[in-house]
């Protein structure tokens, strides 16, 4: 009885499979589901032992059901005291990821010098443990063992279900053990989804048999008795052995049970209690202490709980040990209990008012010891006092030190700082602070009918004085209730608050009007965003302060935009434009909304480059000054921007991030846009199952979306990503459906002749050449109505399409080198030479070579510079079929060690030949890993190969062939 896993074949048969699999160098990841009990902790102690026996890393931690409140206590409690022996390997790490890195293990250092991060960013902390996770396997393959993930802090659970999604570029084996009916849902939802991707392998224990359970009993135990046992046990094996540890199948009751632990039979709540019981009474205090302390637990706190000095504690801890309450790990001074059952039980038989008492101490001796304030309010928010104001502090300074990275965790602080707070006005300041605190945290985590909540209790609380504090709040209030689709309840808060101001032409008023203005943007009202921005603008030009001009002056420019009033919007863009760049940083930094808009409604009308730098200058202030509410919607145009001139590889990772900020947001209408966005880059890049990927998830959102133009944009991306992936069906039926119609009703002007350029390409696509025609007439209509250069981009490129499918050459290169003047001279460098792939085949249809092979040689280049690798491959190929000569698969031209690349190329070249990841290359040159993988690919076109292995065998062979001096 005890140690010897009994039964469980085929999951250890699986188990041991996949770290054979390791050996291949990919990630793995196998959960194990069950009831309290059942196995999941043996199991994975099996497969860790198993591990090192083949000479693997194994770490293993645990979630603690009393310290959910600790952020990445699991991660932590796995990786930290390892890490903390690794010395001088983390300078393998780049500075910025230790940075990062120390937010989640204390080993590293303490957390957030030297960054501006901001809460909707807190991905980058995840990255981090990635990569040193990578590092950690990069000598030998590391299995991960997780336990009790139902346990798992809010920040854990992110942390997992980023590696989910983005698992290390290494031979790891995560072992995640939970409780499937106790686990968090957003944990459950990322297991079923990795699952049903086949990344996840579930392994979901039931009862022993009978026949396991004899086994498990050994002799000395008669037929009846055996029977007895394995129905009161249900064939779970720890309740087995408790239930033998005492040589008791029945005993206790049904109320009993339910003190410890949800489940467990009220014979194995007895046996434990009895337990108890036996112990003296200096042995019940230290595993009280420990209790408290934590699972597992530093001897040396647990002694100062108790109140006993170390001989006092050492002849207990004995006694502890030879009851098999306690067990050792690996880390010295460090005690873990045999079980959580075990532990709830010590912990509830302790009594309310120890435990306070308790808790009290633990928090003195933990700031004794100078811990952190996050450390210390986990006791703190247990023992404190109505009115004491030191813990108030204490719970507002952990709240703000864990905000950014664990803004749930930061969230449940502030609300026990106001839970103590004294009723009165002398602390109304304190609680308006601490509710908007909290208020803020809560929309960071997602969880916004909390986040509302807090606000209108706050608003509730505001002084009639206090206008401005007021009128801030809110706009965040109403911008809360639009993203739970709450659009009425949030206009009716913006006029009402409006017609109750004191004074109708002050600042205040002003804001109002613009907060009116964008909220016209979510109900599609464009005639409404232009009225309250021209209200906005004669109030702010009363007042005579720009900034307020500024605003007012660029939201009419938007209206205007969204209505398709190019000439006004090109007038009030240039005057909002001149008035922005003019605004010094700490002016901008009080209305950063200002940025956001000038980016969008800069790339709207085809300005991609002072969309790029306007929208840098509003992140690096949002950084700057803590500001991330708008940073996901800043991300996602600066990727747009960026993308239209021709970066693919910086465009894809900044719509990446984009997305990662969203989804810890919860934010359904943005994760959907940024996914779309990122869909739609990945195809033009050629990862088309990273595009694939983005976009099904990015329609999945789309019941939960309501109609704005922001959902329109989440489905014309993803339209445009499905049409370049070659579904001209499927992309027809998601354009219509999700941009209201043929008349296209949600979508801004200038992007109708996108969306109707992809439409041609459908219907083309599908053999419907009528269809195609009225579509692309549809876009050269509209982009001559419309008189903005970005619009003739499509429409001519569409109207190309056409004239190429029926066989009028001459017309298709008139309408294609239209259309790629019109790209170059907005700056939109892969569409100039997408138009140009077109005016090259139509030219090559008409037999017209040298014309032809000039334009597609030009188009291929531009296409590889870009990032459009398979693109520029389809230039190639019709160069081939032209007789024109192409570098054949190993052959380069040019000089140097591998003629033909670039001298960034040529570097990371001779870094996969030295056998770097891609990882280890992003790391060691400064530069994003999407980046060093958009290299990677433009040098497998270049050289003809399809694999690094090949890259690197070029390399020695030309080192070869190279006479010795």
């Amino acid at each position: 009885m005890g140690s010897e896993l009994v039964g469980r074949e085929n999951e250890l048969r699986l188990g041991e499979e996949a770290l054979d699999a390791l050996r291949s160098g990919s990630p793995a990841f196998l959960a194990v589901l069950g009831q309290p009990g059942i196995g999941k902790t043996r199991l994975l102690a099996e497969l860790t032992r198993e591990a090192e026996t083949r000479g693997y890393l194994a770490l293993g931690g645990r979630g603690g059901e009393l310290e959910r409140d600790l952020p990445f206590g699991v991660v932590a409690d796995a990786l930290d005291a390892y890490v903390a022996g690794l010395g001088p390997v983390l300078d393998d790490l780049p500075s910025d990821t230790l940075v990062h890195l120390a937010a989640v293990l204390p080993s590293v250092g303490p957390p957030g010098g030297g960054t501006d991060m901001l809460q909707e960013e807190r991905y980058r902390a995840f990255r981090a443990v990635r990569a040193l996770i990578e590092l950690l396997a990069a000598r030998r393959p590391l299995v991960l063992a997780l336990d009790d993930l139902h346990w798992a802090d809010p920040a854990s659970v992110e942390l997992l279900s980023y590696l989910l999604r983005h698992p290390p570029a290494a031979p790891v084996l995560f072992l995640l053990a939970l409780r499937p009916h106790q686990a968090p849902t957003r944990l459950h939802l990322v297991l079923d989804a990795a699952t049903r991707e086949g990344a996840v392998t579930r392994l979901e224990l039931g009862p022993l048999t009978s026949g396991e359970a004899e086994a498990l009993m050994g002799a000395g135990v008669d037929a009846a008795q055996r029977q007895a046992l394995y129905r009161e046990s249900g064939g779970n094996p720890f309740f087995l052995e408790e239930l033998l540890r005492t040589g008791r199948h029945r005993a206790g009751s049904e109320q009993e049970a339910a003190v410890i632990v949800e489940e467990v039979p009220a014979g194995v709540v007895a046996v434990i209690s009895q337990e108890l019981a036996l112990l003296s009474s200096q042995a019940t205090l230290v595993l009280r202490a420990g209790a408290v302390a934590g699972d597992p637990f530093e001897l040396d706190l647990a002694a100062e709980i108790a109140e006993l000095d170390e001989e006092e504690v050492l002849e207990p801890l004995d006694e502890l040990f030879d009851a098999g309450l306690l067990q050792p790990t690996g880390v010295p001074r460090r005690f873990r209990f045999r079980h959580p059952i075990v532990r709830r039980a010590v912990y509830t038989s302790a009594g309310r008012g120890w435990r306070l008492a308790a808790h009290r101490r633990a928090a003195d001796a933990l700031a004794a010891r100078g811990a952190p304030a996050a450390a210390r309010a986990h006791h703190v928010a247990r023992s404190a006092r109505t009115g004491d104001l030191e813990a108030v502090s204490l719970l507002s300074q952990a709240g703000e030190s864990v905000a950014v990275h664990a803004p749930v965790t930061a969230a449940e602080w502030f609300a026990a700082a106001i839970r103590l707070l004294p009723e009165g006005e002398r602390e109304a300041a304190r609680r308006i602070q601490l509710l908007a605190a909290r208020a803020t945290a809560l929309g960071a985590s997602g969880r916004l009918e909390e986040a509302r909540e807090a606000l209108l209790e706050t608003l509730a609380l505001i002084p009639p004085d206090q206008t401005s504090l007021h009128v801030r709040l809110t706009a965040v209030c109403a911008a809360v209730e639009h993203l739970l689709g709450l659009h009425v309840e949030a206009r009716n808060r913006l006029r009402r608050a409006l017609e109750e101001l004191s004074d109708a032409r002050s600042p205040d008023a002003v804001t109002l009007h613009l907060e009116l203005s964008a909220d016209g943007l979510w109900m599609s009202d464009f005639d409404g965003m232009r009225t309250w921005a021209m209200g906005g603008l004669a109030l702010a030009s009363d007042i005579g302060d720009r900034l307020l001009i500024a605003a007012a002056t660029l939201h009419l420019a938007y209206a205007e935009c969204c209505e398709g009033d190019i000439t006004g919007a090109t007038q009030h863009l240039a005057e909002a434009t001149e008035l922005f760049v003019a605004l010094p940083d700490d002016e901008l930094a009080s209305r950063l909304d200002t940025a956001m808009h000038l980016g969008y409604c800069s790339v709207l009308m085809g300005r991609f480059s002072e969309a790029e730098r306007h929208v840098t200058r509003g992140l690096a202030l949002a950084r700057s000054t803590g500001q991330g509410a708008l940073l996901k919607l800043m991300t996602t145009a600066l990727a747009w921007a960026t993308s239209a001139q021709g970066r693919l590889a910086e465009a894809l990772e900044l719509a990446e991030r984009a997305s990662e900020s969203s989804r810890l947001t919860g934010n359904a209408q943005e994760l959907s846009f940024a996914l779309g966005l990122q869909s739609w880059i990945a195809a033009l890049a050629g990862h088309t199952a990273e595009a694939g990927k983005a976009a099904e998830e990015s329609l999945t959102l789309a019941p939960r979306l309501e109609r704005s133009v922001i959902s329109a944009a989440a489905g014309w991306t993803v339209a445009a990503s499905i049409i370049e992936r070659g579904e001209p069906g499927r992309a027809a039926e998601v354009i219509l459906q999700r941009v209201g119609g043929p008349d296209l009703p949600l979508v801004a002007p200038s992007i109708k002749c996108l969306c109707y350029e992809i439409l041609t390409r459908a219907e083309l696509g599908r053999g419907r050449l009528v269809e195609a025609e009225e579509w692309a007439r549809r876009a050269e209509s509209f982009a001559e109505r419309l008189g903005l250069p970005f619009a003739d981009i499509f429409a001519r490129r569409a109207s190309a399409e056409v004239a190429l499918e029926r066989g009028d050459h001459a017309l298709a290169v008139d309408h294609a080198r239209a259309s790629a003047r019109a790209a170059e001279g907005v700056g939109a460098r892969l569409d100039a030479a997408r138009a140009r792939v077109l005016a090259g085949r139509a030219l090559a249809a008409s037999s017209d070579r040298e014309p032809a092979v000039a334009e597609l040689v030009t188009a291929a280049e531009e296409l590889s510079v870009c990032g459009a690798v398979h693109l520029a491959g389809e230039a190639a190929a019709v160069l081939r079929r032209l007789g024109h000569r192409v570098p054949a698969p190993g052959r380069v031209e040019d000089r140097g060690p591998l003629p033909g690349l670039s001298r960034r190329e040529a570097e990371i070249a001779e870094l996969i030949y030295e056998g770097m990841t891609n990882r280890e290359i992003a790391a060691k040159l400064f530069v994003s890993e999407r980046t060093v993988e958009s290299h990677v690919a433009h040098i497998l076109a270049k050289l003809g190969v399809s694999s690094r292995t090949a890259v690197a065998a070029l390399i020695a062979d030309a080192r070869r062939a190279v006479p010795s001096p």
